[in-house]
């Protein structure tokens, strides 16, 4: 009686459980009646299934449609109907969120299969990273790049990660962590397929030829870890290949005994702690081995080894050649006692300043901790031109106010948000629509009911007509005009290959040295683009150019652009060659075989992490709730 009320409960759980599902079936069915009912029999149709599995092209669909065009998980299904009835198509089937899930998770799988796959064919490969801070927590994000068989150059999407800080170690800890897991899943789906394929993570990181980085300190500190990891995966792996030829079992566990004091103590330990020791001797006797194996070695073989090489982004180079010219130019009104560009302070201190007095204690402190000069003047026009939060100050009606008078649409550089070479253009646009800014400035005072300028407002326009100021902002122009411009478009269109670009940076170096030597190749009256720019092209903004030659002929209000634009190229002259000394002759990437140069192919800027990571910030405005594993698949 027992056994039959048991069976019966069973049976009775088994039907409450199936009503539900009975009566949700019915309405889909009777819902997919009514719209099968109001289509066309004429019309074609597409099935999203073949036998209840969803097809490769669907998957590739759903796939494209969340990872290349941000398109919500839930909004699939109501996408792809949406679609079809706009081509007249009727799709038959359906996709659950679930299932886009599954098939979102399925493509980061597949990507790293294939990625481990083709690194497992070539000799050597880079890497390249960078960081970022999206609503407090940091990201990092990896790219792999290496030459195929055929000679073609290729660079893999490695994942954006999670970290808790944007130091070396946890950097270096990310890398760790991303190339294991890669060569774990690799490993797992050759074994499911019954391939007998498999990666030894130490074998990848031997691959390892090259890192392209900026030249912040951390990243040069994380090239110092990344080596040294190397070169140890480089002994063990050593050691492993000459074992391989020994009786391995006898070895070790002879060693492994002797480690815990004889026979006597072995016996005493459990089998997991006898696994612990034998993987512990292991692993010692393989870098052993290793270093045995590495030191027979000829030095040219151990150079071939341990060959490895790291490049800076030459955006970034540029942008610090630019801060040393810019920090020796504004050293040069001390050194010549010769009052410089108006001080550009915040509320607080101007507060301070005017309460203590000129000559009091606190006036002479945020004296000192204020700042000054043209890029001091360009950053808080940004902050109010082109504010990188769209919500704050100008934006737009400053583009109309100078679109209804020159008839074009003019916007600020984004030196807001710091972009590549914005300081330099910035300064263009300064001296060109000098009188228009002014202009408009006056326009924002005269509207508001105080009839006054807030402090940030109040600097820029007291900016606009410091002489100094202007004459500093002529430097920064001539700079973007002659250098910055033309170096850039070389970089972009010299190759794909960072460590080829010697004979450019040759070039640069010798070129700042000849504008240093004869400023009147820019400032003369017959100064030509010819002689002026890098690569001897047309002048970006011409008309910048023409300011500048009016302004040389005031000599009374502006007497020291000469003098400022040599002591500008003397700071990016020694700048310039601390930055690209590898490149010099004689120097690392200098010495570099043309088959070294392709095995540690890397690009010449860093411009693909930080795009996927400005791609992640849009990302994550049109999609909140978006997991990062959706993203990089």
């Amino acid at each position: 009686l027992h056994a039959r009320n048991k069976v019966l409960t069973k049976q009775k759980h088994a039907l409450s459980m199936h009503a539900p599902c009975t009566h949700s079936q019915k309405l889909q069915a009777i819902e997919k009646a009514k719209y099968l009912a109001n289509i066309p029999s004429t019309l074609p149709s597409v099935s999203l299934k073949a036998k209840s599995i969803i097809t490769n092209n669907s998957c590739n669909m759903i796939h494209n449609l969340v990872a290349n065009f941000d398109v919500p998980m839930a909004s699939i299904e109501g996408a792809i109907q949406t679609v079809a009835k706009g081509l007249g198509v009727v799709v038959e089937g359906k996709v659950s969120t679930w299932s886009i899930h599954q098939v979102v998770k399925e493509g980061e799988v597949a990507a790293d299969v294939q990625m481990v796959d083709e690194i497992g064919q070539v000799e050597g490969i880079t890497l390249s990273s960078d960081g970022t801070m999206h609503k407090n927590i940091s990201y990092q994000s990896h790219h792999i790049t290496f030459l195929t068989p055929n000679g073609k150059g290729v660079m893999r999407f490695a994942g954006i990660g999670h970290e808790v800080n944007h130091t070396s170690e946890t950097q270096f800890e990310g890398w760790q962590e991303l190339i294991n897991w890669m060569c774990t899943v690799y490993n797992g789906c050759m074994a499911v397929s019954g391939q007998e394929k498999s990666m030894d993570p130490l074998e990848l990181v031997v691959k390892v030829k090259g890192f392209l980085m900026d030249h912040a300190k951390d990243q040069k500190k994380l090239v110092c870890l990344f080596v040294k990891w190397k070169e140890a995966c480089e002994r063990e792996v050593c050691g492993k290949r000459a074992l391989a030829i020994l009786p391995l079992d006898d070895v070790v566990t002879e060693d492994a005994i002797s480690s815990v004091s004889g026979p006597t103590g072995w016996d005493t330990l459990s089998a997991e702690a006898q696994k612990s020791h034998t993987e512990e001797t292991l692993y010692q006797l393989h870098i052993w081995l290793g270093k045995e194996c590495f030191a027979s070695l000829s030095s040219k073989e151990r150079d071939a080894i341990d060959f490895f090489v790291w490049a800076g982004c030459c955006m970034h180079k540029e942008l610090n050649v630019v801060k040393g010219g810019n920090a020796c130019m504004q050293a040069w009104w001390g050194i010549r006692n010769i009052k410089g560009p108006i001080l550009l302070m915040n509320c607080d201190n101007a507060a301070v300043a005017v309460s203590g007095g000129p000559n009091s204690a606190m006036a002479s402190c945020t004296v000192s901790v204020s700042q000054c000069g043209a890029v001091k003047a360009l950053s808080l026009a940004g902050a109010i031109f082109c504010h990188k939060d769209d919500k704050k100050d100008q934006q737009d009606l400053s583009c109309f106010f100078l679109e209804a008078n020159f008839g074009y649409f003019s916007p600020w550089p984004d030196t807001s948000n710091v972009q590549y070479q914005s300081h330099c253009d910035a300064a263009c646009e300064w001296l060109v629509h000098h009188e228009m800014y002014v202009t408009y400035l006056e326009l924002i005072m005269d509207k508001k009911d105080t009839r006054m300028y807030t402090n940030i407002e109040h600097n820029i326009y007291s900016a606009f007509h410091c002489d100094s100021t202007t004459q500093e902002m002529s430097c920064s122009a001539i700079w973007g005009q002659c250098i910055s411009h033309p170096y850039l478009c070389n970089v972009c269109s010299s190759g794909d290959n960072i460590l080829e670009l010697g004979p450019l940076h040759s070039h640069l170096v010798t070129h700042i040295k000849i504008l240093h030597a004869n400023p009147v190749l820019v400032l003369g009256t017959e100064a030509t683009h010819s002689l002026a720019t890098l690569n001897g092209t047309s002048f970006e903004c011409p008309e910048v150019i023409y300011v500048i030659q009016q302004l040389l002929q005031n000599k009374m209000r502006f007497p020291h652009i000469r003098a400022l634009l040599v002591a500008f190229l003397q700071g990016t002259l020694e700048t310039v060659k601390r930055f690209t000394a590898k490149f010099s002759p004689g120097g690392k990437i200098d010495k570099l075989t043309g088959e070294q140069q392709k095995m540690a192919r890397m690009n010449t800027t860093n411009d693909v992490n930080e795009g996927t990571l400005s791609t992640l910030h849009v990302s994550m405005r049109c999609a909140p709730q978006m997991l990062l594993a959706h993203f990089n698949a």
